[in-house]
């Protein structure tokens, strides 16, 4: 099926260094014609850093760019609404981010983020695990390295 989005991924929080990492790797290996955006606070540091993407890669479609002034719905949603899968490089997560887990969960988009706090994900899976079922959205916390010691023991 093919997706309608105007935006295949988005990063959020895109300078962030964690986030500028996944920023490159889309830039170095994905498909050339990944619908694609990066998003935070500073246009002008998102914009430094879509020039350095595309030296990365210049034949490959450049990323939109999305200022994003609070974290709030009001804020979140235009850009959520047309992203298929967000990754969200905001952190600390336990005080930034649940307004975007709650609005990729109203919003049916796929949400993935680098968050270690357990406490944290607990509470968001309580709280929006029901939400994203049905709007059909796969909200996947905890998706870096630094988790996995703990799941292998689980």
């Amino acid at each position: 099926m093919a997706s309608t989005e105007p935006y295949e991924i988005t990063v959020l929080g895109a300078t962030g260094w964690t986030a500028t990492i996944c920023a490159e790797h889309i830039a170095k290996t994905f498909p050339t014609t990944t619908r694609w955006c990066i998003a935070g606070r500073s246009a002008d540091k998102l914009e430094r850093l879509r020039q350095s993407l595309r030296a990365i890669n210049p034949d490959r479609l450049e990323p939109a760019i999305h200022t994003i002034p609070r974290l709030d719905a009001k804020s979140l949603d235009p850009l959520v609404v047309n992203t298929k899968v967000l990754i969200n490089g905001i952190g600390p997560y336990h005080r930034y981010g649940t307004p975007v887990v709650e609005s990729c969960a109203r919003n049916g988009t796929h949400y993935v983020d680098f968050s270690t706090k357990t406490a944290w994900i607990a509470d968001m899976i309580r709280d929006y695990h029901s939400l994203a079922k049905q709007s059909g959205a796969i909200i996947i916390p905890a998706i870096s390295g630094s988790s996995s010691p703990s799941d292998l023991v689980a």
